[in-house]
């Protein structure tokens, strides 16, 4: 029998093909263990009144821009919807398989079909506020916000109509006008934040709010239609700003 020894360049090679192996091997690993892991529980039936109204080829009940629509929090799972009389409705239930609670909020009535004028959630985890930005293209704020701790001990509230404040058009002392797409961040640090875009579409630009309790504070502008005529710039350290459409 014949036996070879490997010189340097031989050891250094094998050393090369060993080393890719080993590298391959836990490339594999790391993507298995990143792999989601997705069991369907049960189909549940919200309502059966919701908006259906077609316009610009979607729905004012679940669109792609819309953040969110349903979310979830502290073992509880949230999501808001416009009914066919225009009510805002917000519905909550325990995770996982809870039975749904909902409030319709009547004193705010849309005629619109527009499909722009989704409902979005945020949750404020420093507070356990619940906010809700809705029915907006290229018009006035509609924002309102719950109670303090509603979503942080939610078993302790009943879920009423009186749990949410009245519908409001300012954030921070001066009426917004000319908003769409309305999107809430949740960033480090237990921060909520509310992206916006100002103004019409291919000229508009987005905004950025923050949420430091129980007040709204503006941080600037991030995204503009015009790059060489940007005027503000996001000034709060390590801003987070994702998911907004323009």
């Amino acid at each position: 029998m014949k036996r070879f020894t490997l010189g340097r360049a031989g050891a250094f090679l094998s050393s090369l093909t060993i080393a890719a192996m080993i590298t391959g091997v836990l490339a594999a690993q790391a993507a298995q263990a990143a792999a989601p892991n997705i069991t369907f529980q049960s189909t549940t039936h919200l309502t059966t009144r919701g908006n259906t109204a077609l316009t610009y080829t979607g729905y004012m009940n679940g669109e792609s821009f819309q953040q969110d629509g349903l979310t979830s929090y502290n073992g509880w799972e949230y999501t808001a919807y416009w009914d066919s009389s225009g009510h805002v409705n917000v519905s909550r239930r325990p995770l996982p398989s809870g039975s749904w609670q909902n409030v319709v909020l009547t004193d705010y009535t849309t005629t619109s079909t527009d499909s722009h004028n989704v409902i979005c959630i945020g949750i404020a985890h420093s507070d356990g506020t619940i906010h809700l930005a809705f029915g907006m293209h290229d018009s006035t704020l509609r924002y309102r916000k719950s109670v303090t701790g509603l979503a942080t001990a939610p078993s302790s509230h009943t879920w009423t109509a009186s749990d949410f404040g009245a519908t409001q058009s300012q954030l921070t002392g001066t009426t917004l006008t000319q908003l769409t797409y309305p999107a809430f961040i949740n960033a480090p640090g237990n921060r909520l934040q509310l992206a916006l875009r100002v103004g019409a579409s291919g000229s508009g630009n987005e905004v950025l709010y923050e949420y430091n309790s129980p007040s709204w504070t503006y941080v600037g502008e991030f995204m503009t239609a015009s790059p060489g005529a940007r005027t503000h710039t996001c000034s709060a350290s390590n801003t987070t700003a994702a998911g907004a459409s323009t």
